[in-house]
């Protein structure tokens, strides 16, 4: 079971007692509870250990709604002396004689306003607090605070925090002026882009490093990561994850805990470090080793997953009432509810041996070495020390925070200041000079993070008589400029810079300018209706090459021409290339146009030697189209459809082939797998006489099939003695015989049942006389021949 409790106070008219309302939100296994429900509330002074405050406060039969529970508490007097106080809640369902479950962590116990009010007052010797509106008459200037600025006041100290542009307030002191920095600050080795951290990176409320990269949680539930990938490894948080509350990196992967209790890993995955548990959920905290992976879950018990080349995710047995964990390189640490430290796996540098009487531990860290945070602030380290990375600085205190890095060790300070020790080859261990009002801090591999608040002390140059010390940089200036040099002439809001102070490259609006010489505009150049540029004889404009999401001469910012290549000129539209023109003529839709007009949407890419006769291209997925003139003396024009091989070769082609020797022209239609349209076989020829043969060269007739032929009125089958072999003697009277034998039917085709025929079939032909191709059909020239 998990609670989130909120404290808030009775208000009520007359004294007020040391009891106060409490209300908390309980669930059972992630969902709101509901139902009766026994209560046994103590206060410590601690978050772990300590000393119980005042009495118990038992309740029973507590009525819980969609998980909420209102319940008036009071441990009696002087329990609350200004002193942190810590609520610690153990439950069972209600009508229950077992025992308890104490939750955990104690919840910290912060004060809530309260107000008695009256409906008026005659007058009042002491008031707390009274609305402005409901004070009858003037206050005298001798009631209000000195530090209070009024319209005829001079001198005031105006103390905490003021937002607004600042006009009219003088006498400001330097060191209280802030300006808006980046929240990210990382420091150390750079080698893989590290500590690069992104432009406008904002809204952060937490970071991790890994070895070789850095996370960012937003304040959005996103997560940002630089570099993009690790020795091909993406870092790029998984799409769509959101509602992250924690991020945490190893050596190559990474994790990030969700609102909902679950967890999310992404990254290097070579020893299952990122194949989270199925199931896993009701997580409140994760840590990321250098190949493994913790999760500590609300029971207090905790999970392992990875690499365990030394026992790393080998849970000790009857590990509980864990309330935080660690993960070093190849070790594990889990801090208990009683401010004890348990460790497990490597302990090659003694990292896993935690010191002797080590007690109220707060916070965790570890490399190949160990850190706790005691509660009193102080630093305990041990493990491995060849850099001094286990050496905590003499009398370091006050910290808040730890982080340990494989080497070199972290921590930050109640005062916003952070503190390093241990290897520093990398300047791992160097803060940047200045840092400060930081709010969290990592340690990777060889480099470091902090995120910060996101203001910071301004930088002012300082007036030393009538000169300024130091670089200048202001937003906006008023007076003459005299004696400022360097200034951006793009900030210049208002006058006018004569003609002799411009430099011969500047091109007047007013007067026609001629250029000499080569001149470089690094900004638009714009020219009004009917303004023109004329060039002179050699003159030439050299735009940049360009690209087709950013072209060399734009029309818009998406749309123009640009360079691809040499001798290459493209147009671009939407940021897509639609047209090119090489020295081989247009392509539309072809970046390398092999023909003086190739047009191509294709899923196959023709090679070069498929198309090279061609003159007009038209490709679309495995097929083309190509057009082009022969001119040989025999053939002139083709129109070929060609159908491409995966590999780009042709497969086949029926081209169409004008003929142009002879006494006519003939278009033939050829087929085969040559690029030489014309070498491939005739299938068919077309004549200007509107002669057709198919099988034949020469067609003689309206249509000749090989040597059949049709006048347009009759089929005249071919029976010239020289295209006959194979003579055999033939029995007369046995065929008239066999014919006489020859079922004759009247009948129709199916596919015209209204029109009928008169004749023998085809089965009962083939079967009397053994002639044709099969016994399904009868050749007319056997059926001539046997009538």
């Amino acid at each position: 079971m998990l609670i989130g409790a909120l404290l808030a106070s009775a208000g009520h008219a007359g004294a007020q007692t040391t009891a106060f309302t409490y209300q908390g939100h309980l669930t059972a296994n992630g969902a709101p509870a509901a139902g009766l429900h026994d209560l046994e509330l103590r206060l410590f002074n601690a978050g772990t250990l300590g000393t119980q405050q005042g009495s118990t406060v038992a309740l029973e039969d507590v009525g819980v709604t969609n998980g909420l529970f209102t319940v008036t508490l009071d441990f009696g007097a002087g329990v609350f002396d200004g002193s942190a106080r810590w609520l610690e809640i153990a439950v069972r369902p209600g009508a229950s004689i077992g025992s308890y479950t104490k939750l955990l962590p104690r919840q910290p116990v912060t004060s809530a306003p309260y107000a008695v009010r009256a409906a008026s007052a005659a007058a009042a010797t002491v008031a707390g607090s009274v609305n402005a509106a409901n004070i009858a008459g003037t206050i005298g200037l001798a009631q209000l605070p000195s530090s209070l600025l009024t319209n005829g006041a001079s001198a005031v100290n105006l103390t905490g925090t003021f937002t607004g542009n600042g006009a009219g307030i003088t006498n400001v002191f330097v060191e209280n002026l802030w300006m808006t920095q980046a929240p990210v600050v990382a420091w150390g080795l750079n080698d893989d882009g590290q500590t690069t951290v992104p432009a406008g990176l904002s809204n952060v409320v937490a970071v991790a490093a890994g070895y070789y990269h850095s996370l960012a949680l937003k304040s959005d539930g996103t997560v940002v990561s630089w570099p993009d990938s690790i020795l091909g490894v993406p870092t790029t948080a998984p799409a769509g994850l959101s509602n992250v509350v924690a991020v945490f990196a190893g050596e190559r992967h990474n994790l990030a805990l969700k609102g909902d209790g679950t967890v999310a890993a992404w990254g290097w995955d070579a020893f299952g470090q990122t194949a989270v548990p199925l199931g896993l959920s009701n997580i409140v905290a994760v840590a990321a080793g250098g190949r493994h992976s913790l999760a500590l879950k609300s029971n207090g018990t905790v999970v392992a997953w990875g690499w365990n080349s030394a026992g790393q995710t080998t849970i000790p047995v009857g590990l509980s009432n864990v309330v935080a964990i660690a993960a070093g390189t190849e070790h594990s640490l889990a801090l208990k509810n009683d401010g004890t430290v348990v460790a497990w796996g490597d302990n090659f540098f003694g990292q896993s041996t935690v010191p002797a009487g080590l007690s109220n531990v707060v916070a965790l860290g570890g490399g190949y070495h160990s850190l706790a945070l005691r509660s009193d602030g102080t630093v305990v380290a041990w493990g491995w020390n060849n850099y001094g990375q286990s050496t905590v600085p003499a009398g370091l205190s006050n910290v808040v925070a730890i982080a340990g890095g494989t080497t070199h060790s972290l921590a930050l300070k109640s005062n916003g200041t952070v503190i390093a020790w241990g290897r520093n080859d990398h300047g791992q261990a160097t803060i940047p000079g200045g840092l400060s009002r930081v709010l969290a801090i990592a340690a990777g591999g060889n480099h470091s993070l902090a995120l910060r608040g996101e203001t910071e002390s301004a930088a002012v140059a300082m007036l030393s008589g009538a000169a300024f010390h130091g670089p200048v940089s202001a937003a906006s200036f008023t007076g003459g400029g005299g004696g400022l040099t360097n200034l951006d002439a793009s900030q210049l809001s208002s006058g006018t810079v004569s003609d002799t102070r411009l430099s011969a490259n500047v091109a007047l609006l007013s007067v026609p300018q001629t250029f000499s010489a080569a001149k470089s505009f690094n900004n638009h150049v714009s020219f009004g209706s009917g303004a023109s540029l004329q060039m002179g004889s050699g003159a030439r404009i050299f735009p940049t090459a360009g690209s087709a999401t950013g072209p060399g001469i734009a029309f818009d910012p998406s749309s123009g021409l640009f360079r691809p290549a040499s001798d290459n000129v493209a147009v671009t539209t939407g940021g897509s290339e639609r047209l090119r023109v090489n020295s081989n003529g247009v392509g539309i839709g072809a970046n390398n146009p092999l023909a003086p007009l190739h047009i191509v949407n294709n899923a196959v890419t023709p090679q070069a030697s498929a198309l090279e006769n061609d003159e007009i291209i038209v490709s679309a997925h495995d097929a083309a189209i190509g057009l082009y003139s022969l001119n040989d003396g025999t053939y002139g024009s083709a129109l070929a459809l060609k159908e491409i091989k995966g590999d780009g070769t042709i497969a086949d082609t029926w081209a169409w082939v004008r003929k142009t020797s002879g006494s006519a022209s003939e278009l033939l239609l050829t087929y085969g797998a040559s690029d030489n349209y014309a070498a491939n076989p005739a299938q068919m020829t077309l004549r200007t006489n509107g002669n057709v043969g198919i099988g034949n060269s020469n067609p003689t007739n309206r249509l000749m099939v090989v040597n059949a032929r049709c006048d347009g009125s009759s089929w005249i089958n071919a029976s010239d003695r020289n295209l006959k072999q194979d003579f055999a003697p033939v029995d007369a009277q046995a065929v008239l015989a066999k014919v006489a034998a020859l079922p004759i039917h009247s009948w129709s085709y199916q596919a015209q049942p209204g029109q009928r025929h008169v004749g023998p079939v085809a089965q009962d032909f083939h079967s009397a006389f053994g002639l044709g191709e099969d016994d399904k059909s009868i050749s007319t020239v056997d059926a001539d021949g046997v009538a």
